[in-house]
């Protein structure tokens, strides 16, 4: 599609997460670990068919939303307003905002699963018909139900489920909305104004359900459905101290009592220090040797989950979250099992996964080698991680 008119993208931040038994608006929900608005949003900025981004948050919550995005280069992005007591008001304060606009797409932030292509078919239908509405025909049967009697079954050959974004000719849309403004009509979606004004909508079929974050089983399904098209990392990560005097036995963040320690530079985690290195080699990156070589004297010590957290900086700039770690301790003593626990706590916080996402087992080696002469200790990992397309 050629590049002609300028076009708008108004994204709604609206709703709670009421539905899904969390304080956190439905917005924000993690969807593989990135806030659902943000998917909506990227999506909107690398098409090259938007031009202007305009991110229509809660009333008071402006600097949240400041906060929120200022770490993401959504360089279209050069509006964030107040919406309003119902969604109708949070697009009209919207539409308001919008300055030399042909066209404009709207869009609810909980529907994160929106692609280019979407954009790009409802913007080629909207520069015909002056409007266009993703939507898919019902494929299941429709009942008309009253007090759990079925009434009767509906003939869905014309029904269709509508989806956002939709999108229209700027001047009929801002029209329509004045008019329901005006006459403070209820309204459930955009294409709903148009009818109120007498004025024809078109539907575009996207071939997919869009779903909207609702339950918590909604977030689990498109998180799901997200990484069908993603990229997946594995990486192999080792590490081995040996035992020492006068030291704290650090594994996995948890100092464990012990009558040693692990020598090296930093605590000496050996377990951090695999996972670390394992994360570095799904991703492309250096080892830890070279990002925190032991001749500086700012990792003297240093608690080696704060390296952790560096390195999780590093991967999440280039896209990737974690999506499980597989981890081996070997050695004759400590027992690793009365703190796994912990260690596993310890380390989803700071790979910003799920607990469930990180498993540690202890080992021993028959008291052959090294770790089995009581030396010192071995860990070895495997990791993988995802990085969304």
């Amino acid at each position: 599609m050629k590049k002609i008119h300028k076009t708008y993208a108004i994204c709604l931040a609206g709703g709670s997460g009421s539905r899904m038994g969390s304080d956190i608006p439905k917005v924000l929900l993690p969807i593989n670990g990135i806030p659902a608005i943000i998917h909506s949003l990227n999506t909107f900025q690398k098409s090259y068919l938007v031009d202007e981004i305009i991110l229509v948050c809660p009333k008071g919550q402006i600097q949240d939303y400041q906060l929120l995005i200022k770490d993401h280069n959504f360089i279209k992005l050069n509006n964030i307003i107040e919406g309003g007591e119902e969604r109708t008001n949070s697009v009209y304060n919207g539409l308001c905002a919008v300055c030399d606009c042909n066209y404009v797409l709207v869009h609810d932030g909980a529907r994160p699963m929106i692609t280019e292509d979407i954009i790009e078919a409802l913007l080629s239908n909207c520069k015909e018909n002056k409007s266009a509405i993703a939507a898919r025909p019902v494929i299941n049967t429709i009942k008309r139900v009253s007090n759990n009697e079925i009434i009767s079954t509906e003939d869905r050959s014309n029904l269709w489920e509508v989806y956002t974004p939709q999108c229209f000719e700027y001047t009929l849309i801002k029209n329509a909305y004045d008019y329901v403004v005006e006459n403070q009509l209820a309204i459930t979606d955009d294409a709903s104004a148009l009818e109120c004004i007498g004025e024809k909508v078109y539907v575009v079929d996207i071939n997919q359900r869009d779903f909207k974050l609702t339950t918590p089983d909604d977030v689990k399904l498109v998180e799901r459905l997200l990484m069908k098209d993603c990229d997946m990392r594995v990486g192999l990560g080792f590490d081995v101290h040996k035992f020492a005097d006068n030291r704290k036995l650090v594994l996995g963040g948890i100092e464990i009592p012990y009558e040693k320690g692990l020598l090296g530079h930093s605590d000496a985690d050996v377990l951090t220090h695999a996972i670390m290195d394992g994360i570095l080699g799904a991703a492309g990156l250096p080892d830890i040797g070279q990002l925190f070589p032991d001749s500086s004297n700012e990792f003297k010590d240093v608690y080696s989950i704060k390296l952790l957290e560096k390195v999780m900086i590093k991967i999440i700039d280039l896209g990737f979250k974690v999506n499980n770690i597989d981890a081996v301790v070997a050695c004759e003593e400590p027992k690793i099992s009365p703190h796994r626990c912990d260690m596993m706590n310890c380390l989803s916080n700071a790979l910003m996964c799920d607990k469930s996402q990180v498993n540690i087992k202890g080992t021993t080696t028959e008291r052959l080698g090294f770790e089995g002469r009581g030396e010192g200790i071995s860990a070895r990992c495997i990791v993988s991680l995802i990085k969304l397309n």
